[in-house]
């Protein structure tokens, strides 16, 4: 069974619920802070952008105020179907990547993370 265009839209846009967002360095790692946690995301409905369906973040996502100053530069988020282990779902590059220092609290305002769906 092949799903049709819209089918996969749809099912890729029913997968988008319940999801965490996590932070990786350029070798894939996820974040070590000690207040480092995969933070909830919630993605708006499906919209057109050009010749691709996407959709994006309809809310700030704010990581914890890190402990400590990050040790490698965070290149790319993802997201996952649970916020402690789970599978990895998509991994994006970051518009910028980031250094974080202590006490600051990574954040993605609304609109800027996009998964695109077909």
């Amino acid at each position: 069974m092949t799903l049709t265009a819209k089918g996969r839209t749809i099912a890729l846009a029913t997968v988008l619920t319940g999801v965490h967002v996590g932070l990786l360095d350029a070798d894939g790692r996820e974040e070590q802070d000690i207040n480092y946690a995969r933070v909830p995301v919630s993605f708006g409905e499906p919209s057109e952008a050009g010749d691709q369906t996407v959709r994006l973040n309809d809310e700030r996502v704010e990581f914890p105020p890190y402990a400590a100053d990050a040790k490698a530069q965070l290149r790319f988020w993802a997201l996952y179907d649970d916020p402690l282990e789970g599978t990895e779902l998509l991994r994006a590059d970051l518009e910028r990547p980031m250094l974080p220092m202590r006490g600051e609290a990574p954040m993605f305002p609304p609109g800027v993370m996009s998964v695109g769906l077909r």
